[in-house]
């Protein structure tokens, strides 16, 4: 069995971490070092697939394997020089708001225990303080993400667990764009823009994230070049970023923004169809409002019938991709306003739902 497990280690390891059968590979490495009850390998192969899950866009694959490790880890502390995951919980940790099933008790109580692991291992709270502040900010409380922004700048970090500098003044542009102005988003996020940081997520998602800000602010000539330059970097593995969405809806450009709905379209399938994801996350609620966003606008240009390649198990598929624009409309609009209901529930505010209403203000 364990040969076996390493010929599928080996043919994981010719895929990114983005492409989906990567993930589907190491699912299988992880379930027969499973019953092969080998501790190490069960930390190898399963750390492999959280990062393969969380990249790929499963992260609901991520969500069920990670407690599972960390208990391995608990039994077994003597794996935790070589297995610490204390870089993995951190991307965990800051996904989970974006299911509104799970209660803040719940991500609170995640945060409290990652705090504990960081600094039982000795490490710095700085990490700590800028999880916490992103985790606020997409909970909708932004006073709390600004004051442990804040905390976060008085500790200095460890070199082995803090983000990427790119990635930490992306973190700083968002911030900016919900809590203070946007002109002084755009001059924090200069560095970005002039090429001086980048990674793998960034400067994609900067101007992603930027762009709605700058069209609620009336600034379609620097929302153009914002989405230009976000066109120029966007690729066939990029997630979906509704910002750019919005953008092409906002100026008609309706074939863009159904190129971009098409390329994420593994969402609100049939239960019996192999892709269904029971949880409904964040991205499906921007899927579903960028669909009720388009189709509105469509039937405000009087535009009765749109024709879109949608997965082959989506709820209402037709073989020749024709869809009436009210038929669309009504079901995006309740998914998304069902959605919003549930995330402003759990938040405990209309962080959500006063999105709605921004997009159609644009």
């Amino acid at each position: 069995m364990k040969t076996e497990i390493n010929k599928l280690i080996e043919e994981a390891d010719h895929y990114q971490d983005e492409h989906p059968r990567k993930t589907e590979i190491l699912q299988k490495a992880y379930a027969l070092a499973q019953n092969l009850k080998d501790i190490e390998l069960q930390l190898e192969v399963g750390t492999s697939l959280v990062g393969a899950s969380q990249w790929s866009g499963n992260k609901t694959i991520t969500l069920s394997i990670f407690p599972q490790l960390l208990n391995l880890l608990d039994e077994n502390p003597e794996y935790l020089d070589e297995y610490s995951l204390l870089w993995e919980y951190k991307w965990v940790v800051r996904g989970l708001p974006d299911y509104p099933n799970i209660t803040k008790i719940q991500i609170f109580d995640a945060l409290k225990d990652m705090e504990q692991r960081f600094i039982s291992e000795g490490n710095s709270k700085k990490v700590i303080y800028q999880y916490m502040s992103k985790i606020y900010l997409k909970l909708g409380m932004l006073e709390e993400a600004k004051v442990f922004y804040g905390r976060s700048k008085k500790h200095k970090g460890d070199a082995y667990l803090s983000d990427c500098t790119a990635c930490i003044v992306n973190a700083k542009v968002l911030l900016y764009c919900l809590t203070e102005s946007l002109e002084e988003a755009l001059v924090v996020a200069k560095p970005i823009f002039n090429k001086k940081y980048s990674c793998h997520s960034v400067p994609i998602s900067t101007y992603a994230y930027v762009l709605p800000f700058v069209m609620k602010a009336g600034q379609m000539e620097k929302a153009k070049e914002m989405f230009d330059r976000f066109c120029k970097v966007y690729s066939k593995d990029s997630e979906l970023y509704s910002g750019p969405i919005f953008y092409c809806i906002k100026t008609e450009q309706y074939s863009k923004a159904i190129n971009f709905l098409e390329k994420a379209s593994s969402r609100f399938l049939d239960p019996r169809s192999t892709d269904y994801k029971p949880i409904k996350s964040i991205d499906d609620f921007n899927y579903a409002l960028s669909f009720w966003y388009l189709c509105d606008s469509l039937d405000q240009g009087k535009k009765k019938e749109v024709k879109i390649r949608f997965h082959k198990d989506f709820v209402h598929f037709k073989s020749n991709h024709n869809y009436t624009i009210e038929e669309l409309k009504n079901f995006f609009k309740t998914e998304a306003l069902t959605l919003a209901m549930a995330f402003d529930l759990r938040n405990e505010n209309n962080f959500i739902s006063n999105q709605i209403t921004e997009v159609f203000n644009y």
